[in-house]
């Protein structure tokens, strides 16, 4: 097994992973089924969850938008994830058009339909400039660097279910001739990313990720 190294982060029974453990769980809302979660979004300026996107399948024939104020609770380990809305509500959301384009106009139609205000209590404040969210699905690969140095790639995020950020990072820290480890990376030497290279930067190096001590799996 990879050794699991750990940085910055504070493991708690409240942190759950895109990758292992939310993607495709049941997605419910008042009145029954709607479907599984596909994807979630991001503040990438802010490192909070904004939106679940939910694979509605043969029910709506598309992808569906829930903001993380509507997610009533996770039921953890195998879901579903209850969303406080019936069937018929979350059918009639705003859609995408069909390039797929989330801009500043389709977010602000969203947030009016289900009753949110953008800074919404409990989640930090708006974005300083809007930036268009970001799926958890796009960052993985995202190279990272370590103080100037390239050491790896992201493979997931883990985040707070208690207020929707971000704690940390998983990712594929490479090591001596085909030796790679995992490690888990708190947001805290996180100074931000590059959209356009596919970088994630940290304000730390790779000795510094390099030693810590194994996590029991």
């Amino acid at each position: 097994n990879p050794r699991r190294a750990y940085l910055g982060a504070c493991p708690s029974w409240i942190m759950i992973s895109f990758t292992n453990q939310i993607s495709g769980m049941p997605v419910t809302a008042t009145d029954g089924e709607i479907g599984h979660v596909a994807d979630v979004l991001f503040d990438a300026q802010n490192w909070r969850l904004l939106y679940l996107d939910a694979a509605t399948g043969w029910l709506f024939g598309r992808d569906v938008l829930v903001p993380v104020e509507k997610v009533a609770r996770i039921e953890i380990p195998s879901g579903p994830v209850e969303v406080a809305r019936t069937r018929q509500e979350v059918e009639h959301s705003p859609v995408l058009d069909a390039s797929g384009a989330f801009d500043e106009a389709y977010e602000k139609q969203l947030l009016a339909y289900y009753g949110i205000r953008e800074a919404a209590p409990g989640l930090g404040p708006a974005r300083s400039a809007w930036l268009a969210p970001m799926r958890a699905r796009e960052i993985a690969g995202y190279r990272l660097d370590a103080a100037g140095e390239i050491v790896g790639t992201v493979q997931d995020i883990v985040f707070d279910l208690d207020n929707w950020r971000i704690s940390s990072f998983i990712a594929d820290i490479r090591g001596g001739f085909l030796a790679h480890d995992t490690a888990e990376i708190g947001i805290g030497p996180v100074t931000g990313l590059d959209r356009g290279r596919r970088i994630l930067h940290l304000a730390t190096s790779k000795e510094a990720i390099g030693p810590l001590s194994p996590l029991s799996d």
